[in-house]
C-alpha cells in the first residue's frame, strides 16, 4: 500500500500533463518562534523530487487511449512513498528544523527549460503561459520610451481575471491603483473612466 498525498487541484490546469513524471513540493511555511506575535515565513522547495502521480495501466483502464475524464479528487493524488505512515509536514520540519504552524504548498515540476525544434526555435518548460506573459510585459515596460502616458503592467499571483483571491486578478487593488495615478495628476473620476478606455 503506497501512501498518498490529499492535494487540491487549483485553477484551470492541463492535468494531463502531470501524470508520470518527478515532482518536487514547494511553497511557503509559517514557523513557531514562541510568540504569536512573531512570526517567521520560510520559503521552501524539497531538495529533490519526492512524489509523483501515477496513470493507471492500460490493463487497468482500457479506455484510457480514448480519452477518459480525470476525476481530481481520485486520480490526481500524488505518491510519496510505501511508508503508509507518511507525514508531510514532520518530514519538512526534520529538513529545516522547525516546527511549523501553517504552510501553503504546491506540487511542482523542476524539469528544466529546452529549446526545441530542428532550429530551436521553440522554447518549452512548465507554466510558460503565465510566466513568459509576465516577462514580456515587464520587459516591454522596462523598455518603453518616455511618454505623455502612464505605462503599467500588472502581474498578480492568481491571474485568473476570475480570481477573487486577496492577490487575485478580479480584486480591485490594480483599478484603484490606476484612479491614483490620474488623481495624483490631477485627473478626475472621468479622465480615470477616459484613461481604461483608450
Amino acid at each position: 500500500m503506497s501512501s498518498v498525498l490529499n492535494t487540491e487541484v487549483y485553477g484551470g490546469p492541463l492535468l494531463s500533463t502531470w501524470f508520470d513524471r518527478p515532482l518536487s513540493i514547494g511553497g511557503k511555511v509559517t514557523v513557531d518562534l514562541g510568540d504569536p506575535l512573531k512570526l517567521k515565513v520560510i520559503k521552501y522547495m524539497s531538495k529533490e523530487n519526492i512524489v509523483f502521480i501515477p496513470s493507471v495501466a492500460i490493463h487497468m483502464n482500457r479506455e484510457a487511449n480514448k480519452g477518459w475524464e480525470i476525476n481530481v479528487q481520485e486520480h490526481t493524488l500524488p505518491v510519496v512513498g510505501l511508508n503508509k505512515d507518511f507525514k508531510l509536514i514532520p518530514y519538512i520540519e526534520k529538513e529545516i528544523g522547525e516546527k511549523i504552524i501553517s504552510h501553503e504548498l504546491y506540487l511542482t515540476c523542476d524539469t528544466k527549460f529546452e529549446y526545441v525544434g530542428v532550429d530551436k526555435e521553440f522554447f518549452m518548460t512548465g507554466r510558460i503561459d503565465n510566466l513568459a506573459m509576465a516577462y514580456a510585459n515587464i520587459n516591454a515596460l522596462i523598455n518603453a520610451k518616455d511618454g505623455s502616458k502612464t505605462a503599467v503592467a500588472y502581474v498578480s499571483d492568481n491571474e485568473e481575471i476570475g480570481s477573487m483571491t486577496s492577490q487575485g486578478a478580479f480584486v480591485p487593488f490594480f483599478r484603484e491603483t490606476l484612479e491614483r495615478i490620474v488623481i495624483a495628476n490631477g485627473g478626475n473620476f472621468e479622465d480615470y473612466r477616459i484613461a481604461l478606455k483608450n
